[in-house]
């Protein structure tokens, strides 16, 4: 099973479980200014491998030739979020 539940009910079942009764409420606390309210600019049906990459692509507009010593030389590689889903669950 996936994180976030695909269906309304099963979404209305974990508000309900924190005493929320809608998405929104889970923000309400954050002000106007600091929310993010519009769709972003990607096409419906992108994968998640041309999600990853449109996001690359922005951060690369954004700082440029900034060296990164992350990693210690670890290669790039995909990983996609299931991993950590499943890696941080109980039971796994």
């Amino acid at each position: 099973m996936r994180y976030l539940p695909k269906s309304d009910s099963e979404r209305g079942e974990m508000l309900a479980a924190i005493g929320l009764e809608s998405e929104e409420d889970l923000i309400a606390y954050l002000p106007a200014d600091v929310r993010f309210d519009k769709a972003l600019a990607i096409a419906d049906g992108k994968s998640e491998y041309e999600i990853v990459d449109y996001f690359k692509a922005r951060a690369a507009e954004n700082a440029n030739l900034y060296p990164s010593f992350l990693g210690a030389g670890v290669y790039n590689h995909y990983r996609p979020v299931m991993v950590d889903t499943i890696v941080s669950r109980a039971s796994f």
